[in-house]
C-alpha cells in the first residue's frame, strides 16, 4: 500500500501528516472506513515525527480523527 520513492528516510518524519490528511479527506468525503484505516496508518507512524510544536499538533490531529471515525 505504502510506496516510498526516497529511499534515505529524510521525508519520513512526514507521512504521519500525510495519513492523516488523507484519512481527512476520506471524512469529508463520507468515506469512514477509509477515514479510518488512514488515520490510523498515521497513529503507526507517529514514532518518526520530532518533539515540538510540529510533532504536537500532528499527534493532536491523529488522536481527533481517529476519535471522529471510531
Amino acid at each position: 500500500m505504502t510506496v516510498a520513492a526516497v529511499s534515505d528516510g529524510g521525508v519520513n518524519g512526514f507521512y504521519p501528516l500525510l495519513y492523516l490528511n488523507m484519512g481527512k479527506a476520506h471524512e469529508d468525503l463520507g468515506h469512514r472506513e477509509q477515514a479510518k484505516r488512514y488515520h490510523e496508518i498515521a497513529a503507526g507512524k507517529t514514532s518518526v515525527l520530532p518533539e515540538g510544536r510540529y510533532g504536537d499538533i500532528v499527534r493532536d490531529g491523529i488522536q481527533r480523527g481517529l476519535r471522529r471515525v471510531s
